[in-house]
Parts: C-alpha cells; structure tokens; sequence
C-alpha cells in the first residue's frame, strides 16, 4: 500500500500587512496540509489571499505568526537567504505574466535558473535541450521573447520551472494571460509532470482549469473554507443533477 508523505505543512498562519495607519491580515490562521505527488488548485475571489497563500507555501514570503515546514523542517524563522536555499533546490515558478528577459535568448532564460544553482555548464546546455524538447520548443532556442506567441512563452517559462527538477511547481494563474486553446495545452502539460511526480499547487480564476487538480482549496478573506464544505457543496450539485 502507497504511504503519503506531506510535503508542506502550514500551521496557524497568519500575515499581516500594516503601515502607519492601516492594519490589514491577508492570512487569518491557516492550517493546510500538500502532500508529495498532490495537485491542488487554490481558488477564491480577487483580494481574497489566493496569491499570499501560494508565496507563503512557495517560501516567497513569511509568516506574522504561525509554523511553517517543508519536509518536516521548521522554516518559519529562517532568514531569506536560507529560504531562498530552500527554493533554489526545491521549487519552481510560474508566472502569469512569464517573466522573461527580454535581451536573452529562450535558451539563456532557461539556463539562468541553473546558473543560479551553480549547475555546470555542460549539465546545463543539456539539462536546457532536454526540457526543450519537453515543451515542443527545441527549434526556438536562439530566438528572444518578443518573437514568440503568449502560449509559447508560458511553455518556456514552464521550461525554466522545471529544468532544475524541482519537487513542487508554483503557478499563479498560468492561463490567465492565454487563449483556451493555449492555456489547455498549459494544462495539459501540467497534469503530465504532476502525474510523474511533481507536486503541484496553482492559482486560478477558471473552475475548468481548477478540475485537473486533484484537490480545490478555496480561500476567502484570508481563510481557508473547510475542505468538508467543499464536498458538501458538490455532493449537493451531484444529487441534483441525478433528480433532474
């Protein structure tokens, strides 16, 4: 029998957000459990936490108060340098702006999260060509940014992610800035590398996308709505559907 082994763990997190005059909590107490293998969409209206919660779980962010670990060591009180550490080895990002260079290369963007890492430069040229040939981008690797379409350059930041192998895969709305027919090659894609391992945890507006996950995380306010009314909710939806 396959065991699951949680990968992250948050406990009563809190983030607040203050200035001289204004108090504001974008986390209020949250406890959230992602084990290895899982794919969980976190869903929630704008303002509502969905882009604090993923940067607090992606170690892009810290806490107020509240214990966070990460293969069952306790981060929370880390310095930025030690967690940066932690994400270099561990976790990739994917943005729904891509975040490109525009003066590199596809092939240069790619390889610069491997420099980071202090890869060698002929584990990088190959580590680079392989992840290419990943994402069906091998035959624009001397071109720049600007020469390619939305849905190629969300592919070659899907490169960059996860060209150093990471364990978990970060993607905050990574269709959001694509049409449908690019951002389910997106998905699709996704659902691939999460299959063969990846832990996923993305952000989305879109209920379809959402549904390749196999876990919804919803957030409202700052806090997490119990999983349990959740599957209440669908449960309900599902009866109907039977009685129509």
């Amino acid at each position: 029998m396959k065991t699951t082994k949680t990968l992250i763990q948050l406990k009563g997190i809190t983030k607040v957000h203050q200035t001289s005059n204004i108090e504001t909590t974008a986390l209020n107490n949250i406890d959230l459990e992602i084990n290895e293998g899982d794919f969980v969409s976190i869903m929630g209206p704008s303002g509502g936490g969905k882009s604090t919660l993923l940067n607090m779980l992606g170690l892009l962010d810290s806490p107020s108060t509240g214990q966070y670990f990460f293969n069952g060591k306790e981060l929370a009180g880390w310095s930025e340098n030690q967690r940066a550490d932690i994400r270099r080895s561990n976790i990739g990002v994917i943005f729904q702006s891509f975040n490109l260079i525009d003066e590199l290369t596809v092939f240069q963007n790619i390889e610069l999260a491997l420099r980071y890492q202090g890869v060698p430069a002929a584990q990088r040229k190959d580590k680079v060509e392989t992840v290419l040939k990943r994402v069906a981008l091998d035959h624009r690797a001397s071109h720049y940014p600007k020469q390619l379409s939305g849905g190629q350059q969300q592919r070659v930041a899907i490169a960059r992610a996860i060209v150093g192998e990471p364990k978990v895969l970060l993607a905050d709305e990574p269709t959001g800035n694509l049409d449908s027919t690019n951002g389910d090659q997106v998905m699709h894609l996704l659902k691939e590398l999460n299959s063969e391992g990846t832990t996923v945890i993305m952000v989305t507006h879109s209920s379809e996308h959402a549904n390749f996950a196999s876990r919804i995380v919803r957030i409202l306010d700052g806090t997490l709505v119990p999983e349990s009314a959740i599957d209440a909710v669908k449960d309900k939806a599902v009866a109907a559907q039977e009685v129509n």
